[in-house]
């Protein structure tokens, strides 16, 4: 982070090296065992504020993270 960022993790960004634009400095990771559990947890995050997912293939759940995403989009409760 540089040092105009702010320091309290749920709202720093952090700066891309190519182009514009910035990411969320904190993630929410999904790696959780239980495919049930992974769309709960992941609508949970969304709806606290969330938007860094980190979703490696290797976790082998991208199916219920992408439905847990998508659901709350289709709904408008959560803008991408």
């Amino acid at each position: 982070m540089t040092s105009n960022q702010s320091s309290d993790l749920r709202t720093a960004k952090i700066p891309l090296n190519f182009g514009t634009g910035t990411m969320p400095a904190l993630g929410f990771g999904t790696l959780i065992p239980d495919l049930a559990e992974t769309r709960s947890a992941t609508t949970n995050a969304l709806r606290v504020g969330f938007r860094h997912f980190d979703c490696a293939e290797r976790y082998r759940n991208e199916r219920e993270v992408g439905e847990a995403l998508q659901a709350e989009f289709a709904n408008g409760s959560n803008r991408p």
